[in-house]
C-alpha cells in the first residue's frame, strides 16, 4: 500500500509541478504527517525530491527528472482503453484505477508532451446520453463486466423489454495495417534490422516477422499530435471524426509497446470485450465537414468566422456570420457542439453553443486569444443542460396512475417525468390507483406521452390537458368504433 502511494506521490509531482503537502494529502486521502514521511523516504531512495519554504512553497521535483513506465498495475493496463470515457470507467468500477493509469502515461512522457496531453481534457468533452434522457442504473453492471473479463458464466434474471478462418500472411497484414505494398514492408524491416532492433523472419506458412522476446520499447517516439489523442482512447470513432484516426492508433500502439508484455496482452484484449456506441437508438451520427477545421481552431485557440444556419429562425435571417473565439468541443449523444464566445471577447462575454453540423462555412483567421480564466468545459457543459431541462419543465399536471402505468412509466415516460414520478411519496387512493403531480413541457407533449399509457393514467388537472385528452380518447373510439 505505501508502495503505490509514494510511486502516486511520484508521479503528481512529476505530471503536476510543485504541490503543497496539504494537496498531496487531500489528493492521496491521507494526512499531511504521512505525506511528511512519504517524502523522507522518497529523498532517502534517491528521488531528487526537494521543498521549498513559504507561502509559495511546496514539494518539487529536480527539473528535468523523469520515470519510465514503470508501475502500472494490470488493472489500470486495463483501464488504458476507456482512457475517453471517464463516466464509463467509473460505472466499470474502473474509474480512481483509470485516473491511477492515465497519471502514470502522463509521467513517462517528455515534459512538452505531458503538458499537452493534460490539456485536451479542458477542450473537448464526451456527454454520452442523449438528450433529456438519463444513463441507466446499472447496479449489475461491476458484476457483468467481471464475468466478460474473466469469462465466467452468468445466471441472470432478466426483464424483458416487450414479452411477446484463413491461414496468417503476416506481411499482407502489416501492408494492410499501415496502407502500403509489401515491397515497401520488406524494405522497412530491413532497415530496422539495420538499426539494431531485433527483428527477424520465420519462413513457412505459419511464419512471419517477430521481435526478439522480452525486447520492449519504452515510450519515446510520441509526436505532439500522437499525445493529444491519447485521451481519446476510449472513442476511435470520434477521434476518427476529429482527424485524429490513424494519430491515435499509433500513440495507443506505442503505449503498448511500452507496457511489460502480460500488461501489453491485457491491454489489448479490453477492445475485444468492451465497446461505446455513443449515438442513440435508431439516430445517425451528424454530417460534420468542419469538425476538423473547428477542433484544430480549439486546440491552438485561433479565432473563427462561421457561418451558420440557426435551428428556429423566429423570423430572423435564418443564416447568420459570426466571429467566434472557440473554447470548447462537445460530443453529446453522436452530435457535435462547439462551446464559444463572441469575439472579441471579455470577461462579461458568456459562452454559447454551436451544433457543428450547422456550421456551413468555416475560416481560421490569424488572430488569437486568450482563453477565459477559470473556464470549465465539464462544469459549463452541465450547468447548461441542467438549466435546459429546468426551462422545459415549467408547468405541472396531477394525474392518476394505476399500478399498470407505474411499472411501464419509466419505459414510456421521458425520464426527468419517471424520476419526478418514481421519487415523490404519492397517496393511493380506494381503487388502489396513485395520484401524482408531475413535471409537463407543453400541454402537446404531456398529451403525446400519457396516451400511450392508454386507459391506465386519469388527468385530473389541468383542465386543458383533461380537455385535451377526452377530445384524443373521442377521436380513438369514433376511429375504432
Amino acid at each position: 500500500m505505501r508502495a503505490s502511494r509514494l510511486l502516486s506521490v511520484l508521479l503528481l509531482l512529476q505530471t503536476r509541478g510543485r504541490l503543497t503537502a496539504r494537496e498531496l494529502a487531500d489528493e492521496l486521502e491521507v494526512s499531511i504527517r504521512t505525506i511528511y514521511r512519504d517524502m523522507d523516504a522518497l529523498s532517502a531512495s534517491g528521488v531528487p525530491v526537494y521543498a521549498d519554504r513559504g507561502p509559495d512553497g511546496g514539494y518539487s521535483l529536480l527539473d528535468g527528472y523523469r520515470t519510465h513506465l514503470t508501475g502500472m498495475t494490470a488493472e489500470e493496463a486495463d483501464a488504458l482503453a476507456l482512457s475517453g470515457m471517464p463516466e464509463a470507467a467509473a460505472e466499470l468500477g474502473l474509474g480512481r484505477v483509470l485516473v491511477a493509469a492515465q497519471l502514470k502515461v502522463q509521467a513517462a512522457l517528455p515534459t512538452e508532451l505531458s503538458d499537452r496531453a493534460g490539456r485536451i481534457a479542458e477542450r473537448f468533452h464526451l456527454d454520452a446520453p442523449g438528450w433529456f434522457r438519463e444513463a441507466d442504473q446499472v447496479p449489475t453492471l461491476t458484476g457483468v463486466a467481471d464475468a466478460v473479463w474473466n469469462q465466467r458464466a452468468l445466471r441472470v434474471r432478466y426483464r424483458r423489454w416487450a414479452t411477446g478462418g484463413r491461414e496468417p500472411e503476416v506481411e499482407r497484414e502489416l501492408a494492410d495495417e499501415l496502407e502500403v505494398s509489401i515491397r515497401t514492408i520488406y524494405r522497412d524491416m530491413d532497415a530496422l534490422s539495420a538499426s539494431g532492433v531485433p527483428v527477424y523472419a520465420d519462413r513457412g506458412p505459419d511464419g512471419g516477422y517477430s521481435l526478439l522476446e522480452g525486447y520492449r520499447t519504452r515510450l519515446t517516439g510520441m509526436s505532439a499530435e500522437e499525445a493529444d489523442a491519447l485521451a481519446l482512447s476510449g472513442m476511435p470513432e470520434a477521434a476518427a471524426e476529429l482527424g485524429l484516426g490513424r494519430v491515435l492508433a499509433a500513440a495507443q500502439l506505442k503505449v503498448q509497446a511500452a507496457l511489460p508484455t502480460e500488461l501489453s496482452d491485457r491491454a489489448g484484449r479490453i477492445a475485444e470485450r468492451f465497446h461505446l456506441d455513443a449515438p442513440g437508438w435508431f439516430r445517425e451520427a451528424d454530417h460534420v465537414p468542419t469538425l476538423t477545421g473547428v477542433a484544430d481552431a480549439v486546440w491552438n485557440q485561433r479565432v473563427l468566422r462561421v457561418r451558420y444556419r440557426r435551428w428556429a429562425t423566429g423570423g430572423r435571417e435564418p443564416e447568420v456570420e459570426r466571429e467566434l473565439e472557440p473554447l470548447g468541443v462537445v460530443l453529446k449523444a453522436g452530435t457535435w457542439y462547439l462551446v464559444a464566445q463572441p469575439h472579441p471577447g471579455d470577461d462579461t462575454a458568456e459562452p454559447r453553443t454551436y451544433r457543428v453540423a450547422r456550421i456551413l462555412e468555416l475560416e481560421t483567421l490569424d488572430a488569437r486569444f486568450d482563453r477565459p480564466q477559470g473556464f470549465d468545459l465539464w462544469k459549463f457543459w452541465h450547468q447548461r443542460t441542467e438549466a435546459l431541462t429546468d426551462a422545459l419543465y415549467q408547468a405541472e399536471a396531477t394525474v392518476r396512475f394505476s399500478p399498470a402505468a407505474l411499472q411501464l412509466a419509466p419505459v414510456i415516460l421521458r425520464p426527468h417525468t419517471a424520476r419526478a414520478l418514481a421519487e415523490g411519496s404519492w397517496p393511493l387512493d380506494h381503487a388502489g390507483w396513485t395520484e401524482a403531480v408531475i413535471p409537463i413541457e407543453s400541454l402537446a407533449h404531456a398529451r403525446s406521452e400519457l396516451l400511450a399509457l392508454g386507459a391506465e393514467v386519469e388527468v385530473l388537472t389541468p383542465l386543458a390537458l383533461r380537455e385535451q385528452m377526452q377530445d384524443a380518447a373521442r377521436a380513438l373510439a369514433a376511429l375504432y368504433g
